[in-house]
Order: structure tokens, then sequence, then C-alpha cells
């Protein structure tokens, strides 16, 4: 994205690191929001120890978003307090519950970043739970990613702050949330067992793989609809009972039947629409394995994509114009080779702006 050099008057200026010196620097990367109402940036390293330069990035604004059904209904958009440098508000991981069960955190950024960096407020996870992150890959699926969860404290993730990061993924792409989320899904049965159940299923034409036939229960959210067909009605490979079977809003049984195979599931609706969800976006998946409780966080930023920062003498000013929120940036990433240090930096509105 185009950036232009700091001209002319601004609003309102406010410290963005810590106050009366800047945020301390270790070798030991900090993270340090940008809310959205700053449209210009300021860095200065100071008090420089053992190494003569300070390290920095300008990190990507991230889309935090909360589902507790598959995203059936709009999600709970974090975004803002994730990146505000307030800690009154937060975001609540309180009964975040298990994929299976349809909780999910979803996190997006416009560039490639190596993680993210979670700082917990008070209140913290007690539950044992251990936490996934999965990439959306280019052949249009889930994939995991190997990633180190700096969260976990006694086997209970979100239990500290920290670092959850991977390797950045060769294969990750951007895409939109409303081309993967229709907010129906597909479990197996008391008999039937689907390859990959729970399945979410996406808005259009869904293949879907049987290994034992039987029953499964497609649920569809309110206002949607959607067709089952099987190996009679041309959609897949093994017998569907009825078939063409017509899903409608709430849970519907699906009985399949004889050889195993496949079966076609069309489904009529999309999550709902936002500038979050209709932007193309790197996203990952978060998910635990146990429902955590009572716990919240103050502040979600993004880790660069890359270690290879750019560098500052002590007392060498950086000084940028920025764009904030979705496509822009989300917060400044400071370190040290070695020794320590302090990086100020402030914020300012656009002329006749506050924040």
């Amino acid at each position: 994205m185009g950036q232009d050099i700091l001209a002319g008057g601004v609003g309102e200026i406010r410290a963005l690191s810590t106050a009366n010196g800047g945020t301390a620097l270790t070798t030991t990367a900090t993270y340090i929001g940008i809310p959205e109402q700053v449209s210009h940036l300021y860095i200065t390293p100071r008090n420089l120890v053992t190494d003569p330069v300070a390290k920095f990035a300008l990190n990507p604004y991230l889309v935090v978003l909360k589902t507790t059904d598959a995203m059936a209904t709009a999600p709970t958009d974090y975004s803002s307090a994730a990146q505000d440098c307030d800690d009154s508000t937060v975001i609540t991981f309180t009964s975040l519950d298990t994929l299976a069960n349809s909780g999910f955190l979803l996190i997006g950024a416009h560039l490639h970043f190596r993680g993210f960096y979670v700082t917990m407020s008070a209140t913290v996870n007690g539950t044992a739970s251990v936490m996934s992150v999965d990439y959306w890959k280019s052949d249009k699926t889930w994939a995991t990613t190997t990633a180190t969860d700096g969260t976990t404290s006694g086997g209970k993730t979100f239990a500290q702050s920290g670092l959850v990061y991977w390797t950045v993924p060769s294969t990750w792409v951007r895409t939109k949330l409303s081309d993967i989320y229709s907010g129906a899904s597909l479990v197996d049965g008391a008999a039937g067992v689907f390859t990959g159940s729970p399945i979410y299923l996406f808005p259009g034409s869904n293949t879907v793989t049987c290994t034992t036939a039987g029953d499964c229960t497609i649920t569809l959210p309110t206002g949607s609809t959607g067709m089952v067909r099987g190996s009679a009605s041309g959609g897949g490979t093994m017998a569907v009972t009825s078939e063409p079977v017509v899903l409608a809003a709430g849970a519907n049984t699906v009985t399949t039947s004889g050889a195993i195979g496949t079966i076609a599931v069309t489904i009529n609706t999309s999550t709902p629409h936002s500038k979050a969800t209709d932007t193309e976006l790197y996203w990952v998946r978060v998910s635990v394995d146990a429902a955590v409780d009572s716990s919240t966080a103050t502040s979600i930023y993004a880790a660069n994509r890359s270690t290879a920062y750019g560098e500052l003498l002590a007392g060498q000013p950086f000084e940028q114009r920025i764009k904030t929120g979705i496509g822009g940036y989300g917060c400044v990433e400071g370190v040290m080779a070695a020794g320590t240090g302090n990086l100020i930096v402030n914020g300012a509105s656009e002329r006749g702006g506050n924040f």
C-alpha cells in the first residue's frame, strides 16, 4: 500500500508506548498497539545499552472474530478492542467451546503474519485445554500449523500472556469468510460416519465422503435452504433415502445406504456479511480441545511475518503517515538483538481529529 511521509498539521497526539520514556526493549519482542484513530506515527529509540540499534517492524491490523455457532450468525468482532491500547476493552474467551461444538476464533490480516501476541487480563483460563491453529490453504481446506502456544501454562491455554507463533506456510492464501462459511454443518449420526465430521459446509455445492453408511444430521441457519443428492439423483456415488432431500432451517436427518462413497450437499446461504467477512484476508482458525472458562485478554497483536527487522540508531526518528484498520497497520513490534533499550511510539490523529 502507498504511504506518504508526514506533512502538514495533525490533530491530537498520544503516547502509544509506555509513558515517561517509552516501552522497554529486550531480546524478546514487544508489541505496541496502534489505535484506529492514528494517521501519523512517530518512532524513536533511546537509552540503548550493549547494541547500538533498536529493531522494529510495522505489523498488519488483525481482524479478530469469535463464533459460537460456526458462523451461522454474525460473529463477535473484537478487532478494535484487540488493538486500541485500552485495557478496559477486552476480548472475551469465556466459554469458547470446541471446534466440534462450533466454537472458534478467526484471526485474519491482509498480509502474512507469523503469529499473534495475546496480553491476558487478570482473569485467565483455569481449565486444561490445548490450542490448535489452522490456516486456509490453496486447496480450499483448513490445514493445521505446528503452532507454539506461548499462552499455555500447566496444560491450560490462555493461562498467561504470550506469543502464539508458527512458520508461515507457503500454501497459505487469502479468502473471504463469506465464501467459505454458510452457517451450515454436517455431523455423524447414530450409525453414519462422514470424513471430517463436523463438516462446515460451503455456500453452494459440497461433496461429502461417507465411510460408513447410515444417518447424519445437517443443520442450517435461519433463512437458509438446501438439497442433498445421492446416486439416484446424480449428485453422489451412494444411495440417499428419499433423494433428493430438501433441507430446511434447523436440524435435518439424512440417511445413506448401500455402497459407501459420496453425497452432494447444496447450501443456499452464506455467513452474515460485513466488511470483515467480505474482505479477502489471510485467515487462521484458532480452536481448543476443551471449552475454556472465564477469561479475557486486553490485546491481540500480529507478529510480523519476518524477523528481518528495520533498525534505528538511538535518537533516530522514524515518521510515517499510516493507514489503520482492515488493510492497514495494527501494531509496532520492537526488539533488541542484545542488551536493552526503550522505544518511544507516538500516534497522532488527522488535523481536527481526536482519540
